[in-house]
């Protein structure tokens, strides 16, 4: 390190990366917190976005004071006890190596590597098995109340990228596909020569993990440890999108009625997200001209999203209905969808006009349908 003045002795860390190979030495916790302590702020908090893997680390420490136990116990109890996890473990599987994918001497590739304190901000050892079970977890809040999963599932901050974000811990990342904007939760890292990308796509209810070993002196295996992630989520969206419509098409499309034919609603699927109201009638009347007449729009479009409202045989969505924005050039102030801003603007007896709910039988196929605003239930034709 010839760029650099010999440093005094009490500031040289004596844990972490250390030369001259850069072997990894734990540290203490009480150095841990010392160097954490004494290390140089990047920018005031709040400020921007920075990754910090210490964050992760503190938490452990304060979690283990508050509730007794070392992490690692903690860890077992919590997940991978709670979830029945058999492949899922905190520190080195000593004596199931046979089941490892280890890439070459077990010590260089980062395989025996004891991390200390640093072990759960990226410490652990899993399946892609038991990966898609923490996945199915967070996706049907197994372990968290819905209300505190869907809060974890959003961003908190932004980076320079227009189609990134980051949550707590989420890598989220934008895609588009068939004329609407997808969010993609992932948790990507590495250790030696392993890497990890955990992705979540709550839209569909589906995930996925790559766990990788490599050589990382080989170039083609690094590509595709970097780029497989991305080709994956890319080749699978429009299949998902169109699964979604298919069921769709299969569980609620259709036409719904009232026994003497005075009242109906027709609910199709196009190339856009959602159901799509085609055709609305109450009592004789044209529900769908009266609405754009009481809004005052020039066209009008009319559809339902799941609300997540319901539970057991029946299942909530809550519509929007408004002219559809066309895509403006990103140098004016535009408020590109207006849909969030009139959910339930319009109210009959308290209840919205666009708030619908599908009864199902035992296989999830629509029976029926509430009308929930104008209290009345049609059965599937």
């Amino acid at each position: 390190m010839r760029a650099f003045p010999k440093l005094p002795e009490d500031q040289v860390p004596h844990c972490g990366y250390q030369p001259p190979n850069l072997s990894y030495v734990p540290c203490s916790e009480e150095e841990y917190l010392k160097g954490a302590a004494s290390a140089s702020p990047m920018f005031p908090n709040a400020h921007t976005t920075v990754y910090s893997n210490e964050a992760f680390s503190i938490i452990a420490f304060a979690l283990s004071k508050v509730t007794g136990m070392d992490f690692e116990t903690l860890f077992n109890r919590t997940l991978v006890a709670a979830l029945d996890l058999s492949g899922t473990f905190y520190t080195v599987p000593t004596g199931r190596e046979y089941q490892g994918a280890i890439p070459g001497d077990p010590t260089e590739t980062g395989w025996n590597s004891n991390l200390g304190p640093s072990g759960p901000n990226g410490g652990y050892f899993s399946t892609v098995n038991d990966m898609a079970t923490i996945g199915k977890a967070i996706l049907n809040s197994t372990l968290l109340p819905p209300a505190q999963t869907r809060r974890w599932l959003k961003p908190t901050s932004f980076v320079a990228y227009e189609n990134q974000a980051v949550g707590r811990p989420w890598e989220i990342y934008r895609r588009s596909t068939n004329g609407h904007t997808v969010d993609i939760y992932s948790k990507g890292g590495n250790w030696g020569q392993y890497a990890t990308a955990f992705l979540l796509i709550p839209e569909y209810d589906f995930g996925f993990t790559v766990l990788t070993a490599a050589d990382f002196n080989t170039t083609a295996l690094s590509q595709l440890q970097n780029s497989l992630p991305a080709s994956l989520t890319d080749t699978l969206l429009p299949v998902l999108e169109q699964i979604a419509q298919e069921q769709a098409v299969k569980r609620f499309a259709g036409t719904y009625a009232s026994s003497n034919g005075s009242s109906s609603i027709t609910f199709g699927v196009d190339n856009f997200p959602a159901l799509k109201v085609t055709e609305w009638k109450s009592l004789g009347l044209n529900m769908t001209e009266i609405l754009q007449e009481v809004g005052g729009w020039s066209t009008f479009d009319f559809r339902l999203y799941p609300n997540h409202l319901n539970t057991g045989n029946s299942v909530g969505f809550t519509s929007l209905y408004y002219t559809q924005a066309a895509p403006s050039n990103s140098s004016t102030w535009y408020l590109g969808d207006p849909g969030w801003f009139i959910v339930d603007q319009d109210t009959y007896g308290n209840i919205p006009v666009g708030q619908f709910v599908f009864q199902t039988d035992k296989n999830g196929i629509a029976t029926a349908v509430e009308l929930r605003s104008t209290r009345q239930t049609l059965r599937r034709v």
